[in-house]
């Protein structure tokens, strides 16, 4: 039985990846050119920002 390379695992991993990413960028940039959205994207922003400086402290903190 002959093992596949890890290579061709790897493209056939990354390629969906990317081709959701370019998509959902596409998704993203129209709804933040939306005025209707304004605010949400607003909060998001700070809601993301808030959330990820959270994760850096949890991270900071697990290491010393």
């Amino acid at each position: 039985m002959r093992l596949k390379s890890k290579s061709s695992l790897v493209f056939k991993i990354l390629i969906p990846i990317l081709i959701v990413a370019g998509t959902s960028m596409g998704f993203v940039k129209n709804i933040n050119e939306n005025e209707k959205y304004k605010k949400l994207s607003s909060a998001l922003k700070i809601l993301m920002g808030v959330a990820i400086l959270l994760i850096g402290l949890y991270m900071f903190w697990l290491a010393f």
